[in-house]
């Protein structure tokens, strides 16, 4: 038995890995009170899975990172982004694009998310700034031919970042941007492949040349026909 007074470690990683099967269980049923469990089994693992297992510390902060986020999505919108923020930032000091590009571009791409959805409460234009920086930082490492699906969600995810900061700042510009980024990530989620993946993005994309029509020829009456 894996008890935290005789075998810490090994507590620890058990603890992380629960955690890791309540938030997949979350996506399925229960998402509240699964997220819950996921995030005090993290919380216990890293009581272990302190800096001074950096590699450790970093993967269970970037898994409480993500229960936060999903929580947020039913719960406490304005803490549980923010919560989110603080352990995606605190695995990103372990997790530098030097020494862990591919864990690097992951926690990356999740701080995105959880910019993206705390502008949704509170400094819509900063922190829609922020998010698009982290999916930048993540797209570094995730080039099309190599990484080809979290590629396609990463652009995905940036363009409806721009797509939200049109409301506020630059419309054609960040609309413009949106576009290319929503026809980057359908390149990979072709319908063929991923169909319902791809309608969802084919609706993101007439809805930013939508809007950008209104944006090029405003003074144009809607016809009925």
């Amino acid at each position: 038995m894996h008890t935290m007074e005789k075998h810490s470690l090994d507590y620890a990683t058990t603890q992380n890995n629960l955690g890791s099967a309540y938030l997949s269980l979350s996506d399925l049923r229960d998402k509240m009170e699964n997220l819950v469990k996921a995030i005090r089994a993290f919380k216990d693992a890293l009581k272990i899975r302190t800096e001074k297992y950096p590699i450790y510390y970093a993967e269970s902060q970037h898994n409480l990172g993500s229960a936060y986020a999903g929580l947020s999505e039913v719960q406490d919108k304005h803490e549980n982004p923010n919560r989110a923020i603080r352990a995606y930032k605190e695995a990103l000091k372990i997790r530098t694009i030097e020494d862990f590009p591919i864990d690097y571009s992951s926690t990356q791409n999740n701080l995105g998310n959880a910019y993206a959805r705390l502008s949704e409460i509170q400094d819509k234009e900063g922190n829609l700034n922020r998010a698009i920086i982290a999916y930048e930082e993540a797209l570094k490492i995730r080039p099309r031919e190599k990484y080809t699906i979290y590629y396609a969600t990463t652009q995905n995810n940036l363009g409806n970042a721009y797509l939200y900061l049109s409301e506020v700042r630059d419309k054609e510009e960040n609309l413009t941007r949106a576009i290319r980024a929503y026809e980057e990530a359908l390149k990979i989620y072709t319908y063929d492949k991923f169909p319902l993946k791809n309608e969802k993005i084919k609706l993101n994309l007439k809805l930013a040349k939508q809007t950008m029509g209104k944006v090029a020829f405003p003074s144009l009456p809607v016809v009925i026909v």
